[in-house]
């Protein structure tokens, strides 16, 4: 922003750490902060834990207590950050549970066991590219071999088609331009020339959204869990990458463009493989690092469990942290700062 400058990411400081939490995920990866928080619209956890080689938590809509007017929107998560899953589900611990000013706080509060129980005869569905995402040959790498750890723990593990297509794109985009870009325009008056150009783009385009276009946002997230909802009875947990991408430049714009493997994709969301279970809102994801790119930045896989099902997707992490030997454990496995 123009108040804080470009902010790095720890592992390559070319790169960003993600964002919004980008400065979150880059003190954690950096050492400088033990837990962090985040609130994950469209992946303002995932985003920078999966940039920043850190586990982040996005609960299921209602777990965690937010303030008005936000907690009425369904694509808002708070949760936790931190680098071992363990550390995020004491943390998850205490942040969930009803409140009295957040009506869609869920009763009674969920208190998650440290379940090391593993995944031996799970069935754990998987999709390297959600059905039109780009994917960096990295990150794809590091996603097969992530998945090749669930295996070797004795998960039968299976690619599935879950039908989705880039109409999910515009969808997500509608309804955020309509609640988010709403707010944002709110400063488009004497303040909008300190506005970023992205940020001053967004609020002016989220003039032009109509009520038709927010619900039919609505129709298309219906129909995408139409296909995964009933996919998940057969499985436990589905995977996939968290970005299709390690990272964007430290000083990327949308207006600069965006290609993967040589490929045109959009500016915006074409590199984030969140937003998709915002608007699934009510399954619980959790993202952990696969890897490293070539680059040195990290990479993620996101854990996805049916609705409510918290304990599930965090059983699995902490077996896949386990058998990987976990993170940040010595200072070969730490940014070089």
């Amino acid at each position: 922003s123009r108040l804080w400058g470009v902010t790095r990411n720890p592992w390559n400081l070319d790169y960003t750490p993600g964002g919004s939490s980008g400065g979150s995920g880059a003190v954690l990866a950096a050492g400088m902060a033990a837990l962090a928080t985040g609130s994950d619209i469209g992946g303002s956890i995932r985003i920078p834990a999966s940039a920043c080689g850190l586990v982040g938590y996005k609960p299921p809509y209602g777990r965690n207590p937010a303030t008005p007017p936000f907690n009425l929107d369904f694509y808002n998560h708070p949760g936790p950050m931190a680098r071992s899953v363990e550390d995020c589900l004491l943390m998850q611990n205490i942040m969930c549970g009803p409140h009295p000013k957040d009506i869609v706080s869920l009763k009674p509060k969920l208190e998650l066991p440290i379940d090391r129980g593993g995944v031996s005869g799970w069935k754990i569905a998987y999709s390297l590219d959600l059905g039109y995402y780009e994917v960096d040959e990295d990150v794809r790498r590091n996603t097969l071999a992530a998945l090749d750890v669930f295996r070797s723990l004795g998960a039968e593990v299976v690619e599935v088609d879950l039908g989705w297509t880039k109409k999910s794109e515009k969808a997500a985009d509608d309804y955020l331009r309509t609640i988010f870009g709403a707010w944002v325009a709110e400063y488009l008056d004497e303040r909008a020339e300190k506005l970023t150009d992205y940020s001053r783009a967004f609020a002016q385009a989220s003039q032009s959204v109509t009520a038709q276009d927010f619900l039919a946002s609505l129709y298309t997230a219906g129909e995408m869990y139409s296909t995964f909802g009933p996919l998940m009875e057969e499985f436990d947990v589905f995977v996939c990458p968290t970005l299709a991408l390690p990272a964007v430049k430290a000083d990327y714009l949308p207006s600069d463009g965006l290609t993967i493997n040589d490929k045109t994709v959009d500016p915006r969301h074409g590199w984030i493989m969140t937003y998709p279970f915002n608007m699934l809102s009510r399954c619980p994801v959790l993202s952990v690092p696969s890897g490293r790119a070539a680059n040195g930045v990290p990479t993620g896989i996101q854990i996805v469990g049916k609705t409510y099902c918290d304990g599930d997707v965090f059983r699995a992490g902490l077996a896949f942290e386990t058998a990987v030997g976990g993170w940040f454990a010595d200072t070969s496995t730490r940014p070089a700062l």
